[in-house]
């Protein structure tokens, strides 16, 4: 090769070599300037949140525009950087795409901006650097908010997507990923709870064979067990108990013997579902005389659960001597359960003894007040009498239930939303159906984002449809119930 050769060579290579310097230059620059931006939005969020009600009006709107500038900063910069060239800062750049996408979405989300919502989501789905567990949850989020807009068949799309294409339901720290795990029993649930009995059981069939996949591709891992836990409560959930049980006596621990929890459940179902009430008695008093360590904790709920059982064999006395023993060994279990005390009202009652009935159930009622047990207590009260044509003292205890309901309610708080509940019970149960259809209607408004508040819609949507002739508000609230069951983690079988 000629010194001229050489030399042109040499210029050619450091050229090249500038050209490249100055590329990985400025892919560092957009990456540093996105992180910068994606930082001083993080701040700005922090901030703000520290103390909210110091805000100055509009913060909260800066926020997301900080976000949202962020975001747009990000996706220019990967129209400009060269992933070949620059793999780990268009990597980066991704990252910071993926967490701008959340926190922008929160704000849009909570702002009711659904459809902006969708359109950030939709467009994430089109940046190649995310990993596989960032593609899951940005699509995951979108069936969400999909549901949420009232898509529910384009979010079931989404969502079965999603749980194929991210197999198995595990985080990268190898945790079950519930909210994805949860998926088939939460497509499931929803459609059984709206009574589409048809898409129902195609969806239970592939909700099973998804947990049925995975029990046999995982066997003896966490992803396993939490997929027989809902199997079995997806088969009591449609009437397989038998099926249940199955699934729960193949949930052992590390010596081969069936959790304590599962033969808990076990005789849940014996007693509960198929009445086998003399076996599952046997079965409890099996677990309680093998507990030992960490599982004597499940002592007090051996005790209380034999004392139901003893109920419904009709053996009162023995009921009673139960509760006696469980109120001696245990007294602060005893005292934090409002049912035991609601099994003793009811075993004098059964056993045909109304003044001390009559007793244990006051007491229930004062000293358990705001408990479920004592507010369906005032329920049963004006149903005894007025069944047994005493329709005076049922008036009493009706104006006096509407009067203690009132009050829970306008205290606030969890025990609000059960008062409303049981107060739209007492309506169904005498037959006061608007009065019924509006309580449930107020209990969703003012906790829609509870398992109870949702529930209300469905019972809602029954009083409309069936007592109401009211077919068209029955469909729309069943609408906004699909709209709101966004949760598989929360709102699936099992978790």
């Amino acid at each position: 090769m000629t010194r001229l050769s050489t030399a042109l060579l040499s210029i050619v290579v450091s050229a090249l070599l500038v050209t490249a310097g100055c590329s990985k230059n400025e892919a560092l620059e957009y990456r540093y300037r996105a992180e910068e931006l994606f930082h001083e939005a993080n701040r700005m969020a922090r901030d703000a949140g520290i103390k909210r009600e110091l805000n100055a009006p509009g913060t909260e709107q800066q926020v997301a525009d900080a976000f949202e500038r962020t975001l747009s900063y990000c996706y220019t910069a990967l129209d400009n950087v060269d992933s070949a060239a620059s793999p780990q800062e268009y990597l980066d750049l991704s990252n910071l795409t993926y967490h701008s996408t959340i926190r922008l979405s929160q704000f849009l989300f909570g702002d009711k901006q659904l459809d902006s919502c969708i359109a950030l989501y939709q467009r994430l789905n089109g940046v190649s650097g995310l990993t596989g567990y960032q593609q899951m949850y940005a699509s995951l989020n979108l069936g969400q908010v999909l549901q949420s807009a009232g898509q529910w068949d384009s979010a079931v799309t989404v969502y079965v997507e999603t749980y194929n294409d991210y197999y198995p339901p595990v985080s990268p720290e190898g945790e079950v990923e519930f909210k994805l795990f949860n998926l088939p029993a939460h497509i499931f649930q929803i459609f059984e709870r709206i009574g589409d009995t048809s898409a129902a059981f195609e969806s239970f069939l592939v909700a099973e064979t998804y947990y049925r996949d995975l029990t046999r591709d995982f066997p003896d891992s966490e992803v396993a067990r939490a997929a027989r836990t809902n199997l079995a409560s997806l088969y009591e959930m449609v009437g397989r108990p038998e099926a249940a049980i199955g699934e729960l006596r193949a949930l052992t621990d590390t010596a081969g013997n069936v959790t304590v929890p599962a033969q808990l459940q076990i005789a849940d179902i014996l007693a509960g579902r198929l009445k086998q009430y003399r076996e599952a008695l046997e079965l409890y008093d099996q677990i309680d005389a093998e507990l030992s360590g960490r599982d004597t904790g499940f002592a007090p709920i051996i005790m209380y659960q034999r004392s139901l059982v003893l109920l419904e064999l009709d053996r009162y006395a023995d009921a009673r001597e139960e509760l006696i023993e469980l109120a001696d060994s245990h007294r602060r279990y005893y005292q934090q359960n409002a049912t035991a005390q609601l099994v003793k009202a009811r075993s004098f009652d059964l056993e045909g003894n109304w003044p001390r009935a009559e007793t244990e159930y006051r007491y229930l009622m004062e000293n358990y007040a705001g408990s479920d047990e004592a507010m369906s207590t005032y329920l049963y009260l004006e149903r005894h009498f007025r069944e047994a044509n005493r329709n005076a003292e049922a008036n009493r205890w009706y104006e006096r239930a509407i009067e203690h309901f009132d009050e829970l309610i306008a205290g606030g708080g969890n025990t609000a939303g059960r008062a409303l509940m049981h107060k739209a019970e007492l309506y169904r149960q005498r037959q006061l159906w608007p009065e019924a259809a509006q309580t449930l209607e107020e209990l969703y408004r003012r906790f829609p984002n509870t398992r109870l508040g949702r529930s209300a819609l469905i019972t809602a949507s029954e009083v409309h449809r069936q007592r109401l002739d009211q077919p068209a508000v029955a469909d729309s609230l069943i609408e906004v119930y699909k709209r709101a069951m966004t949760d598989p983690e929360q709102t699936a079988a099992a978790n």
